[in-house]
């Protein structure tokens, strides 16, 4: 065990339980929570120049630097089979996770889901990637994403939802694709710092134990996915 002179506290294997063992003041937590709150509500309304002008391979991605590179250390952790994206728009997130399964896993599979490619660029056009073109909480939509796990034998599938931000349609979401999610893999529920994924997300959670936060995965501090991490344990 390593020991922080600062600290004086001894850092166990488990990152998360070091973590745990840090002593702060209830004033310290207080001004963290405070500083922590406003730093993220400040980084998501200066959109043009943040998360909105956050690019690629020149692909708009719409995401935090910070929730990326969580992306990419859970994908190094998982190796997923099939990472299921709901919510295309331009294809960033979709190439980048293409791009770390190239990597990392390439027998992954990606499969990213939308009612529209309208906006969808061209670099994101890329193969290895499985765009379904319809609602994530259709019929249709679920058929040809479980006969893709199907085809390709998926042993381990994670999820990250991010279409239509109203609260019904991510209790929906949640109720077709979190079973969908294998043990041990993880469950994301994106931009729950906006009201509706955020009230859907408090209303499901309580009724699924088989699904335990993932409280490292916020280890940054900035992250529009806050309370969002999911592994499922059971």
């Amino acid at each position: 065990m390593k020991v922080y002179e600062d600290t004086k506290v001894e850092e166990p294997e488990n990152a998360g339980e070091y973590i745990a063992q840090l002593r702060y003041s209830a004033e310290e937590r207080t001004e963290f929570s405070r500083v922590i709150k406003e730093f993220n509500e400040l980084y998501y309304k200066l959109v043009a120049q943040t998360w909105g002008n956050t690019k690629w391979r020149g692909v708009n991605v719409m995401k935090t630097p910070t929730d990326l590179w969580i992306y990419q250390e859970l994908i190094h952790n998982i190796r997923p089979d099939l990472i299921i994206e709901t919510g295309t728009c331009y294809g960033g997130s979709a190439l980048y996770l293409r791009n770390l399964l190239n990597v990392i896993f390439p027998s992954g599979q990606v499969v990213s889901i939308d009612v529209s490619h309208e906006h969808l660029q061209q670099p994101a056009r890329e193969i290895g990637i499985k765009y379904l073109l319809g609602s994530s909480v259709s019929d249709e939509i679920l058929v040809q994403v479980k006969a893709y796990i199907a085809a390709y034998h998926c042993q381990r599938v994670m999820v990250i939802l991010d279409s239509a931000h109203e609260k019904e349609h991510v209790l929906k979401e949640l109720e077709l694709y979190a079973p969908l999610v294998s043990v041990g893999s993880i469950l994301i529920v994106e931009d729950t710092n906006t009201d509706g994924p955020f009230e859907a997300l408090n209303e499901w959670r309580s009724h699924h134990p088989e699904f335990r936060q993932e409280y490292m995965a916020e280890k940054f501090l900035l992250t529009f996915n806050r309370e969002g991490y999911f592994e499922r344990v059971a």
